[in-house]
């Protein structure tokens, strides 16, 4: 995972059409006095074959998914759910630098 610009704060979540499982898995360091957890966890286990596209493009441009790792969502949440079937295609990211703990330091 690299930071991509230390000066860009970006927070982008919604519909991404892809079931990830519990991929996005970070280095300890990255997240070391954060709340975040470098593991995910997901409530839902499948994944898409489009899943390791969307996890490259979101390390290159320096982004993490927050489900899963968060206080609240710590067992990851289906994000849709109906009598028919359940799954986590809605994500929120957020650039890495927002996750470590001295991002707003001048």
């Amino acid at each position: 995972m690299k930071i991509v610009n230390p000066e860009w704060f970006v927070v982008a979540g919604g519909d991404f059409n892809c079931r990830t499982g519990c991929e996005d898995s970070l280095p300890e360091e990255i997240l070391r006095g954060s709340y975040l957890t470098p593991e995910r966890s997901s409530k839902d286990i499948t994944k898409h074959t489009e899943t390791e596209i969307l996890m490259s493009t979101l390390n290159e441009g320096g982004l993490i998914i927050l489900n899963g790792r968060t206080r609240g969502d710590e067992i990851g949440n289906f994000t849709f759910l109906n009598e028919r079937a359940a799954s986590t295609i809605d994500l929120c990211t957020i650039s890495v630098n927002l996750a470590q703990p001295n991002c707003h330091s001048s």
